[in-house]
């Protein structure tokens, strides 16, 4: 292949990247290697362009104001069009992070043959979650003979690795690169104490929970299990998700009495979600197994990786993966994910037994920079760049 003194990168998905660390994550890698063009398509609830660096290019497909442009059908061929515009600059590497971005990062094998291809694969392609996208149905498929093309496949856990080489029938498991953080060397300024200090609560048991406020995430259970906390500890939500959803939790609140105790705080930048953690005594991590996506996450929770990088022991679920990562190691307590009590019990444990509290701190500390931080999780994938395009960091 061709090297340049600037490699150019493409890294594609269909949804919003400012949703997806892991993709800002790799974005910011390969910006130290060359120019990255990050291509994504809007929607309703996507944000404003990413703030990123000067070697970062953020394009995406816009369908803002446009009423036949609100059509699923509509927006995927919007991205297409917008993806084969992308591949024609001929980028050394390219990306795709989705069925549909992944299919047509294949297909373009053909015209630009050229191009080194890597699948990072957010969720697994078991046909019953897409069942209801004739299209990503249609990309699957298509992979299903064809992902083994790819020069490079990523999923973010283990198990998922078994179960897509076994699926795609690729000739190697891919390479497991798992949803840390950055590392995070120094802590921020925590936002979420004053937060609960100007809401007239106690700041000194805060139990915290981010990321999306929806049916698998445990919530109902948690606000059940608050029966069984000290009646100082206070609930946290960080995040967002659908407004029947959130009005649901509400109700259930209330109906257990516990509704003074929890705070909405709301979805907040990705560059402030560390600061609305500072100050949390502990984490909730606890996704419900309604599908082999949440079942196999183990490596695949953004949120179980950013607790350990603040230091910050956490209550999850059990579940495949969890004893190694998270248990054995000594930074967090696993418990069914469909019990209140075993919830409470849990949470109660931490809040009143600071050395316990301070040991599992440490050790999450210790783990995240050295081993559960994305720029050692990622540098397998960078070496292996770095060996395709003939150049080193600085280039």
């Amino acid at each position: 292949m061709t090297t340049t003194a600037c490699p150019q990168f493409l890294l594609a998905q269909r949804a919003d990247v400012q949703l997806y660390p892991p993709v800002l994550h790799q974005a910011r890698a390969l910006a130290d290697l060359g120019h990255v063009r990050l291509l994504d398509a809007a929607d309703a609830s996507s944000q404003k362009a990413a703030r990123l660096n000067g070697r970062i290019e953020h394009i995406r497909a816009d369908a803002h104001g446009r009423w036949w442009a609100q059509a699923h059908r509509v927006r995927l061929l919007q991205f297409l069009r917008m993806f084969q515009r992308a591949i024609a600059t001929r980028p050394v590497v390219a990306f795709g992070y989705d069925l549909d971005a992944a299919a047509a990062l294949i297909a373009s094998r053909a015209f630009y043959p050229t191009i080194r291809r890597v699948v990072h694969l957010h969720e697994l392609g078991t046909p019953a979650l897409w069942a209801s996208s004739r299209m990503s149905t249609a990309a699957l498929r298509y992979l299903t003979h064809r992902l083994r093309r790819a020069d490079l496949v990523i999923v973010p856990d283990t198990h998922r690795a078994t179960l897509t080489a076994e699926q795609f029938r690729l000739p190697e498991p891919p390479v497991t690169v798992m949803n840390c953080p950055p590392r995070l060397d120094r802590l921020p300024d925590s936002r979420l104490v004053p937060y609960v200090h100007a809401h007239n609560l106690p700041a000194s048991r805060i139990v915290q929970y981010q990321g999306v406020i929806g049916e698998d995430h445990g919530l109902d259970t948690v606000i059940r299990s608050m029966s069984h906390w000290p009646d100082d500890a206070v609930l946290a939500l960080v995040g967002s998700g659908p407004q029947d959803a959130v009005d649901r939790l509400r109700r259930l609140a209330a109906a257990h009495g516990v509704d003074e105790r929890v705070l909405w705080i709301g979805r907040v930048p990705y560059d402030q979600v560390f600061s609305y953690g500072v100050g949390a005594a502990v984490g909730l991590s606890i996704l419900v197994p309604t599908n082999h996506n949440w079942k196999y996450a183990s490596g695949a929770s953004n949120k179980r990786f950013e607790y350990a990088a603040l230091g910050i022991p956490q209550v999850t679920n059990v579940g495949p993966g969890i004893d190694d990562l998270f248990t054995r190691t000594g930074i967090a307590a696993a418990v069914p994910h469909d019990d209140p009590r075993a919830i409470g019990d849990a949470v109660t444990r931490y809040l009143t037994d600071s050395a316990r509290v301070s040991n599992a701190g440490v050790r999450a500390r210790r783990l995240h920079l050295t081993t559960y931080n994305y720029e050692e999780q990622f540098a397998p994938v960078v070496d292996r760049i770095e060996q395709w395009v003939g150049c080193g960091h600085g280039a």
